[in-house]
């Protein structure tokens, strides 16, 4: 699940953007960045434009101010080329995508919501080689997963095709722990850098007579994927990479005791009493949205939080931000048992439908350092998935911190991308949802046959 807070725009993006791609655009060999065809002045207009007049049309989910935040991103690259991108948003996406490209009609670039949807489509894309793209350079920009993990989700979903079909436009990170301050110090209490300190510390807010956790899962129909996030992060942590990639891929299931060692170190975060806010119950009833908001209450209601950065969106007024004296922080999801740094996350994925030079020219731009710059300045959400990208770019200090991280973790190769999204939809947003609340309900006993129920729905190959 993935959402994307909103900040307004200001003009001075559009002067910075323009002039990082007009530097980038001056020289060097790197296939990747933006350089128009003829070596003209990037800033210059008419015949010194090298695609002047061409349009590339591009489509995709996001609608409204993000919608006007990717007119912005491109705005210094349709200037440099004289190439004219144009977005359509659509909220009915996932259908539209669908009718265009079965009745001839497919858009020269389409930004997908989730791999999943993407991999229906392989067939009738362009391989990125065909388009003159650096895929060593992309490689070692994206890292080898994020530049791999396409190919995977089309073979496991039936789609398997040789090539590169896809790129990523943003990515956000979901590997976070909340704190309230100042009263967090206050209390004596320290960040915990493993899991043994934060089993550690939630005692230690016990024993003071203090809730450690806020947790609230509701969401709707949905209810359970915030759990799902928990999971994964935890197996990350206890399995590593390797085992993550086959748990999602179903080489390891999910009653394989990896999966099962996961749902327990969860355990000790829900079932201890008085461990969370409204116990089990409260688990069950609280709407994510709401599940920080005690912790701003004076004094806190409880002392800890896990959630993704979108969660920012859904914060009070005046509590958390760049202009606000913040009442919260965020602090990196702690290793266990020695892990290695490693971070959660989802993200944007395109694919592309024409070989056209002018679209090959927005493709390599698009995956470039700069191709993100005037959303990352527009919209808080926004993360490049670019691991050379300027992080000085985002002007909000946690989408800052964010980002920093980001981009250490993907040059290290160990950003990994949300699970239950790469799962068969009847898994990864059906019967893993399910389980979990079902989880929370029956207690720890219940976890060999909630685990046995969600692989036995596992589609058979």
């Amino acid at each position: 699940m993935s959402f994307k807070p909103q900040k307004t725009w200001r003009l001075i993006a559009i002067l910075i953007a323009f002039a990082m791609v007009a530097a980038a655009c001056g020289g060097g060999d790197d296939d990747t960045a933006t350089t128009p065809a003829g070596g003209g002045d990037a800033g210059a207009g008419g015949d010194d434009q090298p695609f002047a007049g061409e349009v590339v049309n591009v489509f995709g989910a996001f609608v409204d101010a993000d919608a006007a935040a990717f007119d912005l991103t491109v705005a210094p690259f349709e200037e440099a080329t004289g190439i004219d991108v144009v977005y359509e948003g659509s909220g009915d996406f996932e259908t539209q995508i669908g009718i265009r490209v079965n009745g001839g009609n497919a858009p020269d670039i389409a930004l997908f919501p989730q791999p999943g949807l993407w991999a229906n489509f392989i067939d009738d894309m362009v391989d990125f080689n065909d388009l003159g793209v650096d895929v060593d350079q992309m490689r070692s920009d994206l890292s080898d997963y994020l530049v791999e993990l396409p190919g995977q989700v089309a073979t496991d979903t039936g789609n398997e095709r040789d090539g590169v079909f896809a790129g990523w436009f943003r990515l956000n990170t979901k590997s976070w722990l909340w704190v309230p301050v100042p009263e967090f110090a206050d209390a004596g209490y320290e960040v915990p850098a493993t899991w043994d300190d934060l089993i550690a510390l939630q005692e230690q807010i016990l024993a003071d007579g203090n809730t450690p956790w806020c947790l609230g899962i509701e969401s709707a129909g949905a209810t359970g994927w915030v759990l799902t996030d928990w999971m994964e992060d935890i197996l990350l942590r206890t399995g590593g990479t390797d085992v993550y990639d086959d748990w999602v891929s179903n080489n390891i299931p999910f009653n394989d005791p990896a999966v099962a060692r996961a749902a327990e170190v969860l355990g000790q975060v829900m079932f201890p009493d008085g461990n969370v806010l409204g116990g089990t119950d409260g688990i069950l009833a609280t709407p994510f949205g709401d599940q920080n908001t005690p912790m701003f209450e004076d004094p806190p209601a409880c002392y800890l939080a896990k959630q993704a950065g979108f969660i920012t969106g859904f914060f009070p007024d005046g509590v958390f931000g760049p202009d606000v004296d913040n009442q919260t922080e965020a602090i990196p999801f702690p290793s266990i048992d020695g892990s290695s740094d490693v971070l959660l996350g989802a993200g944007d994925i395109f694919g592309v439908f024409s070989d056209a030079g002018a679209v090959a020219e927005t493709v390599k731009f698009l995956i470039s350092p700069e191709g993100g710059v005037g959303f990352a300045q527009d919209q808080a959400g926004y993360l490049s998935p670019n691991s050379r990208f300027d992080t000085s770019n985002y002007a909000d200090p946690f989408q800052q911190q964010q980002g920093e991280l980001l981009a250490s973790m993907l040059a290290a190769n160990s950003f990994r991308f949300d699970a239950s999204d790469l799962m068969p939809a009847a898994v990864g947003a059906g019967t893993f949802w399910t389980g979990m609340v079902e989880y929370v309900q029956g207690g720890p006993e219940s976890l060999d046959g909630v685990l046995q129920s969600i692989q036995d729905s596992w589609p058979s190959s």
